[in-house]
């Protein structure tokens, strides 16, 4: 890796890069350059400079520039890691911000969608919403922020994981620009995934280092219309353990998610007062498939009070999807029965 200061680096990338990219250049302030090197948790050594591509041909103009140049490149999705994925501790290099990569290309026919790589889990489920589908996996619980390429780099796990598995299993095919500029189109390739070798396996869970993924094609279901939400509490980790395996082996929620007393008494906390209390019942009524089982939930909630959440070391929440309020109801009992 050749180091360069960002002054440097600013002449030579700027040289290099062709003219129609002049106006998404390089970025160079200091406070940028050290906000974009922060992870959720630690910061990182401070980069020359920032490229944010809009299309992958600006993307492969840039790659190819800092490749003659011989820097380093590190990709960046939403910023919401957790684990120092874009973070280079020496510093020194250029770090490609994906997050203008977020078109959306929806094949209702054939079940599959395209997102640009800078997609956030959000704005993808907004779009597909509007159609009444969904991905497999549909994001982690930071897919206000977080992205679609950043998600598939980190194998990521949360919501539909239980049905689904984690954000790879939902990838169907990637376009990836390579360390000089070239394009791998893994469905162009294979035709599909399973085919042949399984090119687009090799770059998911390798949080950029193989390539700076463009975009990610995810095949799609039909999104169900009802679900219902169970929460149990356990009094050690080897009884919520024992429970989770034994609902894993049903499949019967979409997803689940499992907080220690701590967290649980975080989460509590931040719902304290009438206003956030009101704030809880009108989203309850609101998402409620009928408003009678909405005011019905709500009685129920008033009535259990906060010591059920207080009542355990561990507490599993489940959301259980079905066809119909009716499907969804009685998948939740059967796993109260589990």
């Amino acid at each position: 890796m050749v180091r360069f200061t960002a002054k440097v680096l600013l002449l030579s990338l700027n040289n290099r890069l062709p003219r129609s990219l002049s106006d998404s250049g390089l970025i160079t302030d200091a406070r940028r350059l050290d906000a974009m090197s922060t992870d959720v948790y630690r910061a990182g050594a401070r980069p020359c400079g920032i490229l944010r591509p809009t299309t992958i041909d600006e993307l492969q103009a840039q790659v190819r520039a800092c490749a003659a140049d011989g820097l380093a490149m590190v990709p960046r999705g939403g910023g919401a890691s957790y684990t120092d994925g874009y973070i280079l501790p020496q510093g020194g290099h250029v770090l490609f911000d994906t997050g203008a990569l977020d078109q959306i290309s929806i094949d209702a026919d054939n079940l599959t969608v395209t997102a640009g790589a800078g997609t956030t889990w959000q704005r993808l489920k907004a779009a597909l919403d509007d159609k009444g589908l969904r991905t497999p996996f549909w994001g982690p619980f930071s897919g206000i922020a977080a992205t679609v390429g950043g998600s598939i780099s980190q194998n990521t796990l949360s919501h539909g994981s239980a049905a689904h598995g984690i954000s790879a299993q939902s990838v169907h095919a990637l376009k990836v620009v390579l360390a000089n500029g070239e394009v791998l189109d893994t469905a162009a390739a294979t035709g599909t995934r399973f085919y042949g070798p399984d090119l687009a396996g090799l770059f998911t869970g390798d949080c950029g280092a193989l390539g700076i993924k463009a975009d990610v094609t995810l095949p799609l279901l039909r999104a169900r219309a009802a679900f219902a939400a169970v929460s149990f509490a356990f009094d050690d980790f080897a009884a919520y353990h024992r429970a989770i395996r034994i609902a894993q082996a049903e499949r019967l929620e979409d997803s689940h998610f499992g907080l220690d007393l701590a967290l649980s008494q975080g989460q509590i906390a931040r719902q304290e007062g009438l206003g956030a209390r009101l704030a809880i019942a009108a989203e309850v009524l609101r998402k409620a498939p009928r408003k009678i089982k909405g005011i019905e939930q709500i009685i129920r909630m008033a009535v259990a009070g906060e010591d059920p959440m207080r009542a355990g070391q561990y507490m599993c929440h489940f959301i259980v999807e079905g066809f119909d309020d009716a499907d969804a109801q009685g998948r939740a009992r059967h796993l109260r029965r589990l």
